[in-house]
């Protein structure tokens, strides 16, 4: 009497998001980051804009939209590009203030940011 095969997956999946679930991120990482550089405030907003995109996600795929990514290769490869292009800018903007000896970090740990950054820091998180 062993494990049938959906079992035996289902068991293989709820471990593999398990472990997803637990590891930190791409999104953990950008909080942090916002957290060092904007205070208290833009890290909530980082968060908020993540949540707000994870809504959007489900969204999308409750339309069906998700479907048209996956049976359309030059679409899903438009929108890896995109994504990748943008990483790739926010690495570069990075190491450009650090090569010019402007960083942006504030150790004060400062709630107060302007308005700017506040929508900045949303954005960034629901990107």
């Amino acid at each position: 009497m062993g494990i049938s095969a959906d079992s035996a997956n289902l068991i293989v999946f709820v471990i593999a998001v398990t472990n997803l679930t637990m590891l930190p991120g791409a999104t953990t990482m950008l909080v942090i980051r916002r957290v060092m550089a904007g205070g208290q405030r833009a890290s909530i907003l980082t968060v908020l804009g993540g949540s707000m995109g994870i809504y959007v996600h489900a969204i999308v795929a409750a339309l069906g939209l998700s479907i048209i990514f996956q049976q359309n290769e030059i679409l899903r490869m438009v929108v890896r590009w995109v994504g990748a292009a943008y990483l790739v800018w926010l690495g570069a903007k990075s190491l450009v203030r650090a090569w010019r000896g402007t960083p942006r970090v504030n150790f004060t740990f400062s709630t107060v940011s302007p308005h700017k950054n506040q929508l900045a820091a949303f954005v960034e998180g629901l990107i």
